[in-house]
This record gives structure tokens, C-alpha cells and sequence, in this order.
């Protein structure tokens, strides 16, 4: 037969909320009724107790370990890829391809073109401005 989990366990799937996470933290929850300037009518706001903190801060925790080891993944499947690059072409370092495929999406993808709108516009403005503009 299978134990049931402590309800002081903060990690148990199956915390009542009306059980007590931490000594200093009677119950999970409290109300506060404030009033704000702007409404009539008074908001019921939820305040959070410690043991309601605690259990934020370790999922807050876990979330940050997480999202570190996935960047670190990300990182090394960059790299392998800059690896295979410079075994692929071998003129540059494998920090110079890295480099390259970090930065790839800031290069500009297109140049800008002459049109005719532009041009009139600044033989407009050169004349608007008078002598004292000059094209150097």
C-alpha cells in the first residue's frame, strides 16, 4: 500500500490549501479589501502568505535552471554547426563561422535602391535651402 504524500512537502501534487506549508504561515491565503480612488466599489485583493512566496520562489527557481540548460544546448548545437562549417569550406576559424551565424539575422538582407520619389525630393530640398545648402 502506497503512503499518501506529506502535506508539508512543498513539491506533493496533492497540497490542500488549507494545509500548512511553513510554521510562520497559519494559512496559504489572506484577503484584503482596499478601496481604489478611481472605483466605487471596494476589490477583494489576494495577499500572499509565506508559504505561497516559498513555493513561487522554487518554481521561479526551477523555471531559471531550465531556460540555462536549454540555452546551453542551443549554444552547442551553434557550435557543432560552425564545426561543420569549417570542416565544410576550412578558409576561416570555427569563432569566425560562430560569429557569422550569431550575427546573421543583424546583417542587412537587402539595399536600398534609387527611386525617383527620392531623388525629387532632394533636389527639392536642395532648392528650397538655397546657396547656402551645398552637396559635399
Amino acid at each position: 500500500m502506497v503512503s499518501p504524500p506529506s502535506p508539508l512537502n512543498p513539491e506533493s501534487s496533492t497540497i490542500s490549501r488549507t494545509r500548512v506549508v511553513s510554521k510562520q504561515a497559519p494559512r496559504l491565503t489572506a484577503h484584503k479589501t482596499t478601496a481604489f480612488w478611481r472605483q466605487r466599489r471596494a476589490r477583494t485583493r489576494r495577499t500572499l502568505t509565506t508559504g505561497d512566496r516559498l513555493l513561487q520562489a522554487k518554481k521561479r527557481e526551477q523555471h531559471r535552471h531550465d531556460y540555462r540548460n536549454a540555452l546551453r544546448e542551443a549554444q552547442k548545437k551553434i557550435y557543432t554547426l560552425a564545426q561543420e562549417l569549417r570542416d565544410r569550406f576550412g578558409k576561416y576559424s570555427v569563432e569566425h563561422y560562430h560569429n557569422d551565424l550569431i550575427h546573421r539575422a543583424h546583417k542587412s538582407r537587402s539595399t536600398r535602391k534609387v527611386n525617383r520619389w527620392n531623388a525629387f525630393q532632394k533636389l527639392e530640398l536642395k532648392r528650397l535651402k538655397g546657396s547656402w545648402f551645398c552637396d559635399k
